[in-house]
């Protein structure tokens, strides 16, 4: 038997979404009012179950655990326009529980926001701030299919409101390219993007392959032009790092928020301190399978610090793999000047 919602129940839903689809970027008022009569409203809203309200072969996102008070209850619910209420429940791979759940949960701040301020939808989306990504992870599909593919992930993973529209956009070019140039060009069967709380993974088992190799040619191509957009505009905020692990390329993408980060999230890193920058002679030992080298230098870097770096640590002039430098509280002077030093260098800019 269906376990449907109480009509109080939807009507609260419909509210606490201040009637707007919670489909991201979708923004539809889904209430009006209706010309037959002044007591009456046209509706084009819907409220859908997040776990499925029967069993069955046509049952999305069943969940066994669940009480029928459970599933009929409002915590299980979210609004939706019919467009989409439809949608979500013709793909639980893609619309998963916990997606909807988050959806929920940021469209529900979207409407109180919009209460507060008077703000108009587009804006509240964009500055409802996420300090997480929704967690995604898809097989991505040979063709031109893996534009949309890629595209849809990271809408419904709602990268724009935690990185930017900008970046974000920046980031999606230059994803299907690589992506479609694994394929094509490096042969791989298999490609996943994954989306994490924090990052955007593209793993594939094609050639080897360095995506910063790109930036030292001389090509006008898709994959080219869309990695120097990302790092001319970006280079000072992302985390872009690559590796051959076994017969799998991963590419990684993050935001980091401090120092921290940046040690936790690659092993292909060197740390050095006052001590260390003055004495001289750094070493170290990466993995074989590093492409970049992460130095993460101390906290209020200034001019005279490039000196010793440069003069008592050779091992990075002669450095053959891509270097970037991880720096909190450095001033634009010292960077251009260590970008001189350093031409190909990255400058990754990060809160100690």
């Amino acid at each position: 038997m269906r376990k449907d919602f109480k009509q109080s129940d939807k009507v609260i839903l419909a509210q606490r979404s201040g009637y707007i689809c919670s489909y991201p970027t979708c923004e539809s008022l889904t209430i009006a009012t209706n010309q037959e009569s002044e007591s009456k409203t046209s509706s084009i809203g819907m409220a859908c179950h997040i776990y499925a309200a029967s069993e069955g072969l046509n049952a999305r996102r069943t969940n066994t655990d669940l009480s029928d008070e459970e599933v009929a209850g409002i915590s299980n619910g979210i609004w939706m326009c019919y467009n989409h209420g439809k949608l979500i429940d013709t793909d639980d791979e893609r619309f998963t529980p916990e997606m909807l759940f988050e959806w929920k949960q940021i469209n529900e701040r979207i409407a109180s926001f919009r209460q507060e301020t008077g703000y108009d939808y587009k804006t509240a989306y964009q500055s409802i701030k996420l300090s997480s990504l929704i967690e995604n992870k898809i097989l991505l599909p040979k063709g031109l299919d893996v534009n949309k593919r890629i595209g849809d992930a990271i809408h419904d993973s709602c990268l724009s409101q935690a990185w930017g529209v900008e970046l974000t956009e920046t980031i999606r070019d230059f994803l299907i390219e690589h992506v479609r140039n694994a394929l094509l060009h490096g042969k791989a069967t298999n490609a996943y993007l994954e989306i994490n709380h924090s990052e955007v993974i593209i793993e594939d088992n094609g050639k080897d392959f360095d995506p910063r190799s790109l930036l030292v040619v001389d090509r006008k191509n898709g994959g080219t032009l869309s990695l120097k957009a990302l790092l001319n505009k970006f280079s000072s905020k992302i985390f872009l790092s690559s590796q051959r692990i076994e017969s799998t390329n991963r590419l990684k993408i993050s935001i980091p928020s401090n120092r921290e980060a940046v040690l936790n999230g690659t092993d292909c890193r060197v740390e050095i301190g006052f001590s260390e920058l003055h004495t001289g002679n750094l070493e170290y030992e990466l993995l074989p399978t590093c492409k970049e080298v992460f130095v993460v230098l101390p906290e209020f870097f200034v001019l005279s610090d490039i000196a010793f770096l440069s003069r008592k640590h050779p091992i990075l002039t002669e450095e053959k793999r891509h270097i970037v430098f991880v720096i909190a509280n450095v001033s634009q002077t010292v960077q251009e000047l260590l970008k001189e030093q350093y031409p190909k260098c990255q400058i990754l800019e990060v809160k100690n």
